[in-house]
């Protein structure tokens, strides 16, 4: 998980709820943006490109970061 936000040079972006209706369309947006390194977060229906994180497990928050 350290190689999420390794290149300093790009803007990093979290997206909460990238597997639901708006998140999807967000996601996809910033992930289009080459000077953008993207992390997308979801719970119920995360996918090979949503990390699985539950934002209420403060354990799991922390080690994401």
């Amino acid at each position: 998980m350290l190689t999420l936000f390794a290149d300093k040079t790009k803007m990093k972006v979290v997206i909460t709820g990238a597997s639901g209706l708006l998140g999807r369309q967000v996601f996809a947006e910033f992930s289009s943006l080459p000077s953008c390194s993207v992390v997308g977060l979801g719970f119920s229906r995360a996918s090979p490109n949503i990390t699985k994180l539950d934002l209420t497990d403060e354990a799991a928050t922390a080690a994401l970061f």
